[in-house]
Parts: C-alpha cells; structure tokens; sequence
C-alpha cells in the first residue's frame, strides 16, 4: 500500500463527492440543469471537460503502455487518431447538434428519422459504450490496487461507487465540473512528469537514445500496417459519436462555443500527447516492461520513478478518476431520449 498516495486519493474522492452535493440542487432546478448542464458551459470549462471526457485511461495508461510494448510508432497512430476526433467533431456534429434543440443524442435521431432510429441509436450506443468501459474499468483497478494495495476487483468496485456517486448526486453540471478539475491535473501533472524525465535525461535526445539502447525495437514498425490504419479509424470515428463528446456539445452556451470548445480540446489534447511521447521514451528507457504483469502498469511505473510521492500521488488520483466515463449516468442520458417520445413520457433504463 502506497501511504501517501492513498490519502491523497481519499482526499481527491472526497472533494469530487463535495462537489456532486454542491451541485446537487442546481441539478435539479430543471431537466435542462441535470443533462445539459442548463447549457451554460463556457470555452474554457468545457474545453477541459471535454479533454477529461475523451484522455480518461486510455490517454494515458493504455497509449504509453502500447507505445512501450508495440513501438512509438503505434504510439504516434494512436496519438494522430485521437487528436484528430476534435477537428472532425468541431465542423461535422458541434454545431449541427447543439442547434438542434434537443438534450440527447437520441432525441437527436428521433428529430431527424423518427422513434424507430431512435432506439436502435440507445441500443447501439449504449452497447458500444459498455465495451468502451473495459479499458476504464481495467486502469482503475490498476490504480486504486497499486494505490491502495488492495485486491483489482475491490479496487474496481469501490472507486466505480465513488465516482458514480457524484455523477448521479449532481448531473451534468458535477461531471463538467469534476472533469474540468481532472482535466487540469491531467495536462499539468504528464507535463510535469516530462519535464521531470528531460531534467533527468539531460534532453529529448539523450532520452531517445536510452530508451533505443536500451530497446533497439522502439522505433521500429512491430504490427501489420492494417494495426495501424484500423486503430486511427476507430478511435477517430468512435470519437465523434461517443457520448462522452456529443454530450458537452449539448452542455455549451451556444454553436459558436462549441466549436470553440472542440478547438482548445484539440490543443490540450496535442500538449498531453507531446508530453506523453517523453513518457513513453522514459517507459522504454527503464527496460522493465517484460517483467510486468500489464504493460499498463509501465505509466504507473514512470510516474513511481520520476516523481516525488506527492506529485505522484496526485497525478495518479486524476489519472484513476479519469478511468470513469460515469457509463450509469451516460446512459440515462442515452436512453433519456428514447422515453422523450409522444407526450414526454419517460422509460426507465
């Protein structure tokens, strides 16, 4: 069990819970306040609310661990993939969706093709967003166990109640908001954890030099190139129709600033990648990724290295809140729109 970085995640959950209850109230002032946050989210709030949405482990854990295991190269693919959901979502869905009027994604189909559409969407999102969920659900129980030094299963449990707590507590407005605050510990703690390995390095070069020497096969092309072209389409596509991204687009004040919205997410996105390209020549450079269990655990690993218990300690209690897409409360808001036909009545899901 890590002390230190245990009470920091304590700390950490208690403060996202807090700000669930804050919001409680105002989540329930109308149905707008609860799903769309009264649509009154700004660039800035929801630009990082947006970065948080999309990074969640993946970004993390999952990209520098594939990086390490499988090459930069698969570490650039993944990267070019996931920037590149911003742009497509900012000119093909932010504009078009938030002028529509309606509060899900659902709904949305329901204005366009009608009510049979509109449950296959739910259906179809909502089981695509149950597989989104394993990698979540993998890299928090990573986290909270390493954390914690509890057993992966509880870990997965008690962290997944924890989140969904404030989630359901205070609607859209709690997860904008705990979002905008994992989103800044994000960007700031992976850009602090790459200047720490430059320092340590003495350099991007020296870095890229032990992280060959010490793995001739990092920089090379290790998988068939379809690998590749499949993983860029599926995260670049995926992104565009996730909840996790149309919702905020439901959540901004205005077309305009969800365009917006989609720009700055799309700059954080390109700064967290950068940074985790130093991370992940770090992981490379410690030669420990054939001694793992889950080449996941190499982002933890780096971040055990390179930093003190502190820092460590709170990148890795955003990195664990991260983990969560809050699927319970994204799926009321998935099948919210599928009761909002004929005469408001509501299915309970």
């Amino acid at each position: 069990m890590q002390v230190t970085e245990s009470i920091i995640m304590f700390i950490y959950l208690v403060v996202l819970t807090v700000i669930g209850i804050y919001f409680y109230r105002r989540a329930r002032q109308s149905e707008s306040d609860y799903f769309t946050a009264g649509q009154s989210i700004n660039t800035f709030v929801g630009a990082f609310a947006i970065f948080a949405a999309v990074a969640s482990s993946s970004s993390l854990l999952g990209a520098v661990g594939s990086g390490v295991a499988l090459g930069v190269p698969y570490f650039f693919t993944y990267a070019f993939g996931v920037i590149a959901i911003m742009p497509f979502a900012m000119f093909l869905i932010s504009g078009q969706i938030r002028r529509s009027g309606v509060k899900t994604v659902p709904e949305f189909f329901n204005q366009r093709f009608g009510s049979s559409v509109q449950i296959v969407a739910a259906v179809i999102v909502c089981v695509g967003m149950t597989f989104y969920m394993v990698p979540q659900l993998t890299a928090s129980g990573i986290i909270g166990s390493y954390v914690l030094g509890i057993d992966y299963t509880t870990a997965v449990i008690v962290l997944g109640l924890g989140f969904t707590l404030y989630a359901a507590l205070g609607g859209m407005w709690a997860i904008t908001y705990t979002d905008l605050i994992q989103g800044i510990i994000m960007i700031v703690g992976i850009v602090i954890l790459a200047l720490a390995i430059l320092m340590d390095h003495n350099g991007i070069g020296a870095l890229i030099s032990d992280a060959l020497s010490t793995d001739p096969a990092f920089g090379d092309i290790t998988q068939p190139w379809m690998s590749y072209f499949g993983l860029f389409i599926a995260f670049l596509w995926f992104g565009i129709i996730s909840p996790s991204v149309v919702m905020r687009n439901f959540a901004s004040k205005s077309p305009r600033i969800a365009r917006r919205t989609s720009m700055w997410a799309c700059l954080i996105y390109l700064t967290l990648f950068v940074s985790g390209f130093i991370v992940t020549s770090a992981g490379a450079s410690l030669g420990i990724i054939d001694t793992l269990e889950n080449t996941d655990m190499i982002f933890v690993s780096v971040i055990d290295h390179y930093l003190p218990a502190i820092l460590g300690g709170i990148m890795l209690a955003g990195s664990a809140a991260s983990c969560f897409p809050l699927l319970g409360f994204r799926s009321s808001l998935v099948f919210g729109g599928v009761g909002r036909i004929h005469k408001e009545r509501w299915l309970v899901c």
